[in-house]
């Protein structure tokens, strides 16, 4: 999976990006994967098999991208582009 972001927010200094099969969500730190709320743009590279460790079944998946995290002040941002999967 490969997603770019960016925030200049501290509401958006965790975020958190998942998958969901069927009716749960899992999902893993972007910080862990290069993501800073630092106002400049951070290109991810997570692998499947990250969400396949927490138990997701990549087969059964209902959304394929799922963003959780704080909320902050309606003007607080996250730009999300860039996101696509290749093959193994």
């Amino acid at each position: 999976m490969h997603l770019s972001l960016k925030s200049s927010w501290d509401a958006f200094a965790e975020v958190r990006v998942g998958m969901s099969p069927e009716s749960a969500i899992e999902s893993l730190d972007a910080t862990d994967y290069g993501y800073a709320a630092d106002g400049q743009w951070h290109s991810l590279e997570i692998p499947p098999a990250d969400f396949a460790e927490l138990g997701v079944d990549l087969r059964a998946l209902t959304d394929a991208l799922t963003l959780g995290g704080n909320t902050g002040a309606s003007a607080d941002a996250l730009k999300v582009d860039g996101f696509y999967f290749t093959a193994p």
